[in-house]
């Protein structure tokens, strides 16, 4: 479950098939997000956290998610990224939810929940009040993407074993890019308990990095290698060598 404080005011119903769904879940599971495409909201929407419900069929709520709206996904339309996708214990019928609403706002959740899109802050209050009304599981199940309270901070041990995992593991990674056998490495996967105190990782400098990955790249490709002779530097991220009748040209196809 999510641990990052997290309070929407927003909601949005998003309406797709469960193959679409499926799909959603698993690229949340493997990047943390997915991104769908919808149609334009108002502006004062994007960027702000949304509670969000899922219909997998009509007249149906079958899943909750985080979600917000930061991007144009094409011409005319949104993108709405979300993420912590959970199927709710029961699925609720949006004409049951429509018959609890209560309140002068009452048509602004009733139009959203047949319509789709957006909810407004009292519309959603008013949805979460019904919800709560007529399943109180099902309601607890959607408030468990809520939360109110900051994370405690973490105390210097578990930061200690994380730095540790860090390092062993860009360690492990180096030598698996370079063909060495990583099983002859002797570090344990863990943080000995008699280790030091006050363990740190290269990834806690506070330093300011102003080099682009890029550039220091074609830095590094300056300094001279046997056999190779420099001839050549291009107008793009490219620099051209040559040994005997050979030549080497080597291309960077990224940000610059």
């Amino acid at each position: 479950m999510p641990s990052d404080r997290w309070v929407p005011e927003l909601g949005y119903l998003l309406a797709v098939g469960a193959v679409r769904l499926s799909v959603l879940a698993a690229d949340v599971q493997i990047y943390s997000w997915a991104g769908e495409s919808i149609p334009v909201v108002p502006d004062a929407i994007r960027r702000q956290p949304l509670l969000c419900f899922i219909t997998t069929r009509q007249g149906a709520i079958t899943h909750v998610a985080r979600a917000n709206i930061w991007c144009l996904a094409e011409t005319g339309r949104h993108r709405l990224d979300v993420s912590y996708v959970y199927q709710l214990p029961r699925s609720i019928s949006v004409a049951r939810l429509q018959r609890r609403l209560r309140g002068p706002n009452a048509w602004r959740a009733k139009a959203a929940l047949k319509n789709g899109g957006h909810i407004t802050a009292s519309a959603l209050v008013l949805i979460m009040d019904a919800l709560r009304e007529l399943d109180v599981e099902v309601f607890e199940a959607t408030q468990r993407l809520i939360v109110r309270s900051p994370p405690s901070p973490p105390d210097a041990s578990q930061q200690a074993r994380e730095n540790w995992a860090y390092q062993r593991d860009a360690v492990a990674t180096a030598l698996e890019i370079a063909g060495i056998d990583g099983r002859r490495l002797e570090i344990a996967p863990q943080l000995p308990m008699n280790a030091k105190a006050g363990v740190t990782s290269i990834f806690d400098s506070e330093a300011d990095v102003v080099l682009v990955e890029d550039t220091t790249i074609l830095r590094d490709l300056d300094a001279e290698d046997t056999g190779w002779q420099f001839i050549k530097r291009h107008s793009y991220p490219t620099k051209t060598y040559r040994s005997g009748d050979r030549t080497l040209t080597i291309i960077l196809p990224t940000r610059l």
